[in-house]
């Protein structure tokens, strides 16, 4: 609660003021909604917050007993994705803002600029991992933008790129080239492809861009394949501004794409400032369009909706999630046997909104952990369907090198099993938007 309504509650009660001092909203992580349907369920939430006995210096409820000082990373990702809720909120204008401390200025709304990017790689290529970062055999790149506020497909912004020298390249037996369904499809070189993405990306410094992409280490080694260069602020710094820049740890997660990239081939945690898109100097953007000036540079605002999902489904990263499968377990209906980076840049800024509009983590967690019973199974990936029919073994092939097999590898098809569902759901269930209630 915040100081005025304790003073207004402990007044109705006849209860003394608590004798801790108010603590600043910029203490925490984040602050977002939660709504509470009845008295059991707050009951319930905070049983789950209650300490355990004993005297230890840290937190040891069941709600917060794997987030340590040691192990920030959960946490911080539980706040990315509460930050994100926070967001969808400020936009529809159902928030508080002074309950959350959020700047009464919100004009930085009406320029945002919401875009999706997705690409599919060749699932066949069982070259060692490093090779395929480096140059990926990549299948078709699809974009798309949202429009603000009610982040529906935005009609006309829609873009489907395939690379030429793989077009006679198959998912397998079973699978097919999905026509794409917001415009025309073109085919291009790997270099105009970067060029085009370059002119889809270019950013006004006026103009605060949110990039939503699927998987955010594979995503920029594609991007630094085809010599795409942005530079990558924290959302936090979006929604409260510069002035919440409290939680150094928070911004050094989010706010890099460039040192997040390194940071799996080095050790070193200098900060490094903008995202170097290509380590082949043969493919890095000249270097001239880069803003000079804290006060010219772009602002963009990067999301990995697979990362949202796993957080907020606690799960681990096991192989990986393609958009298909995403939609599956969110509750859409997919087809598995067809694809398309164009529709699925669609599809994607879809399941961001399933998410950010839906109720808090852990209760938007436990309303979906029984709803999808399509992926109750391992999912076998099309090129391997044939052999489990032929009552061949459909193990996957090894494609382990020097540096390791990569957990976030998109070959790697297999994800973990979700937990027992019933038959079908509507995705609108868990989410909020529409309604004219704001949670508490």
């Amino acid at each position: 609660m915040t100081e005025q309504e304790t003073r207004r509650y402990t007044n109705a009660m006849r209860l003394p003021l608590p004798r801790a001092y108010p603590m600043r909203i910029d203490s925490f992580q984040s602050v977002s909604p939660i709504h509470f349907h009845a008295v059991e369920e707050l009951e319930a939430k905070l049983s789950r917050m209650k300490p355990k006995k004993g005297n230890a210096p840290y937190d040891t409820s069941q709600a917060n007993r794997g987030y340590t000082d040691s192990n920030p990373e959960p946490g911080l990702k539980r706040g990315h994705f509460e930050h994100n809720r926070v967001l969808y909120r400020i936009l529809q204008r159902t928030l508080d803002l002074p309950k959350y401390s959020v700047p009464a200025d919100t004009r930085w709304t009406q320029n945002l600029r919401i875009c999706s990017l997705v690409y599919n790689l060749w699932s066949l290529d069982h070259r060692a991992v490093s090779d395929r970062r480096r140059a990926p055999r990549l299948l078709d790149v699809g974009f798309a933008e949202a429009r603000v506020p009610d982040l529906e497909y935005k009609p006309g912004t829609g873009v489907h790129l395939s690379d030429e020298r793989n077009l006679g390249l198959k998912q397998g037996a079973e699978t097919t080239r999905e026509a794409f369904r917001y415009g025309d499809s073109h085919t291009m070189s790997q270099d105009q492809i970067g060029d085009k993405l370059r002119e889809l990306l270019r950013l006004d410094p006026r103009q605060p861009t949110i990039l939503l992409i699927m998987g955010e280490d594979w995503t920029t080694d594609i991007l630094g394949s085809l010599g795409v260069f942005f530079h990558v602020e924290d959302i936090r710094s979006l929604i409260y501004g510069s002035r919440r820049d409290t939680h150094q740890q928070s911004s050094s997660r989010h706010n890099d794409y460039d040192s997040r990239r390194d940071r799996r081939r080095s050790r070193s945690r200098s900060p490094q400032r903008s995202y170097a898109a290509s380590s082949d100097p043969r493919r890095r953007p000249d270097t001239r369009d880069i803003p000079s000036t804290e006060r010219d540079r772009p602002r963009l605002y990067v999301i990995d909706v697979k990362e949202l999902y796993l957080t907020m489904m606690e799960e681990s990263e096991i192989g990986t999630y393609s958009v298909s499968q995403l939609a599956e377990r969110l509750g859409h209906q997919v087809n598995h046997l067809s694809w398309c980076a164009g529709n699925e840049a669609v599809q994607l800024i879809q399941l961001w909104k399933d998410m950010i509009s839906g109720a808090a983590i852990d209760e938007q967690r436990e309303l979906r952990r029984d709803t999808v019973t399509k992926a109750q199974n391992v999912f076998v990936p099309p090129e391997e369907r044939g052999k489990q029919q032929n009552g061949a073994s459909a193990a996957a092939p090894d494609t382990q090198d020097d540096d390791g097999d990569d957990s976030d590898d998109p070959n790697n098809w297999q994800a973990p099993p979700p937990k027992p569902g019933v038959a079908t759901i509507d995705p609108d269930e868990f989410s909020d938007y529409g309604s004219d209630s704001e949670e508490d």
